[in-house]
């Protein structure tokens, strides 16, 4: 650390000090600049020219910068904000769907249930009735009067024309529309769900094609059987696949 002389009062003083302890005079010149309209120096600290009037670029060139420095904190916030927003909404989109899915899901399930016990029923009338075996569960359907119907066909007959098995057939129809109304709900998937979106489809397909089946019977007792039971079993594995989508 050096010593100078005061310019006004000649006191030594520390060349790290900005005034003159002894009378305060400033010990250096303030920075200059020059007036860019009428060229005269004037010190910079002015924010404009003590003699014309116009503005000092340095102090707009600080105003300028602090501006944007502002401007890109507020941009900065503002961004953080929408992309909590955007989170948000994906979140609420994502359970939403969550939510329409698993619905899809357990009445396909349920309703499935219900199609194979009656596709079961429908097999083993068919098949009682042709071999003329008594059966408590479907001896009203083969038999008359003690006696088993002529053939096959009049024992499904008497199956469809039940009471009981025309309210199971109401059930199954209400459950298909309420399936449809379900699946409709999930035809936009977030990207999260694209692949669960994707096995439910296919779930909801062998669905259909067991409600095909069961409703309306066709071809012979094998064929009935055997496309019953076949999808029946894909049904359950496709079930068991859509269960690691499960949350709870």
């Amino acid at each position: 650390m050096g010593l100078i002389k005061c310019p006004k009062c000649g006191e030594m003083v520390s060349d790290k000090a900005g005034k003159c302890l002894r009378c305060n005079a400033d010990l250096f010149s303030p920075k200059q600049v020059t007036c860019s309209d009428c060229g005269k120096d004037y010190e910079e600290s002015l924010a404009t020219c003590p003699y014309c009037g116009c503005p000092n670029p340095i102090k707009v060139k600080k105003k300028k910068k602090k501006r944007i420095i502002g401007n890109i904190i507020a941009a900065i916030i503002l961004l953080m904000m929408m992309m909590g927003d955007i989170s948000k909404f994906r979140e609420r989109k994502e359970n939403k769907y969550y939510n329409n899915f698993a619905n899809a899901v357990n009445l396909i399930t349920n309703n499935s249930t219900e199609l194979t016990k009656t596709g079961e029923l429908i097999a083993k009338t068919w098949y009682n009735a042709i071999l003329q075996i008594q059966d408590e569960e479907t001896d009203k359907y083969t038999m008359r009067g003690g006696e088993f119907v002529e053939n096959f066909n009049e024992a499904l007959e008497n199956l469809w024309t039940d009471e009981d098995f025309i309210s199971k057939g109401t059930e199954i129809n209400n459950g298909k529309s309420e399936v449809i109304a379900a699946m409709k709900k999930v035809k936009n998937p977030p990207s999260k769900y694209k692949k669960a979106n994707s096995e439910l489809k296919e779930y909801y397909d062998i669905y259909l094609k067991l409600v095909n089946e069961v409703c309306y019977v066709s071809g012979s007792y094998d064929d009935y059987v055997n496309s019953v039971n076949e999808y029946a079993n894909r049904l359950y594995e496709l079930r068991q696949k859509l269960e690691i989508y499960n949350k709870e």
